[in-house]
């Protein structure tokens, strides 16, 4: 498979196509991350900070053994916020997402939700997903029980 992979991609460069580096990947991958934080603090408003944690965890596990060459990562970013919401258990219409922009571009319902499988098997359709401030906010809660606050 890596053979046909360095085939495609000197058949590709012949003819002139040019590719991004890793390097670039990533860069693109953070800024879309960047893009779902801001959707989330200013258009969605979710009253948990769960769906953030979860869409971010979901976008960058999909980019782990996929390109942004090969999924445009402004539209998976709207799929990957509308299933984290549905994972989250904070489900909203799927309509509410397609009115979002994310880096400048948005999609229709239907791309979202053909986009929705396409996801899950990219993330072997595993969203469980553990929080490190959910382990926090207990040691809160027990700090507050143990000094009498509660």
């Amino acid at each position: 498979a890596a053979n046909q992979a360095a085939k495609a991609r000197q058949q590709q460069e012949a003819q002139g196509c040019e590719f991004l580096t890793p390097l670039e990947e990533r860069k693109m991958v953070w800024y879309y991350m960047g893009q779902i934080h801001k959707s989330c603090a200013k258009t969605l408003k979710f009253r948990f900070p769960n769906v953030r944690a979860t869409a971010l965890v979901f976008f960058l596990r999909f980019y782990l053994h996929h390109s942004v060459m090969d999924y445009d990562p402004a539209r998976l970013a709207l799929t990957v916020l509308y299933v984290a919401a549905k994972a989250e258990e904070e489900y909203r219409h799927v309509q509410a997402f397609a009115r979002v922009k994310i880096g400048g571009k948005t999609a229709d319902a239907q791309t979202i939700l053909d986009n929705e499988m396409r996801l899950l098997e990219g993330l072997n359709f595993n969203l469980r997903v553990l929080h490190s401030h959910r382990a926090l906010q207990g040691f809160v809660d027990e700090l507050r029980h143990l000094l009498g606050l509660t």
